[in-house]
């Protein structure tokens, strides 16, 4: 009976231990894309460049579309 009781507690703490460690892995993970996207933020690539450009423009086109309309 007692001995039972104690290897359902080592199987339960093993899970727990499976789980956690599945838990660092995901945790790593997120971590490498939010630095990887910090630092992206922080220096202009060129396709980031020219995306901004383009945004730019096409901004420029509503706004002046809207008041050669009127």
């Amino acid at each position: 009976m007692r001995q039972r009781g104690l290897t359902e507690k080592r199987a339960a703490l093993t899970e727990m231990q499976k789980k956690l460690d599945a838990q660092k892995a995901i945790n790593e993970e997120l971590q490498a894309k939010r630095d990887k996207l910090l630092s992206a933020k922080g220096e202009k690539t060129k396709e980031r460049a020219f995306s901004d450009q383009l945004r730019h423009v096409k901004h420029n086109l509503a706004i002046d579309g809207k008041n050669s309309a009127g």
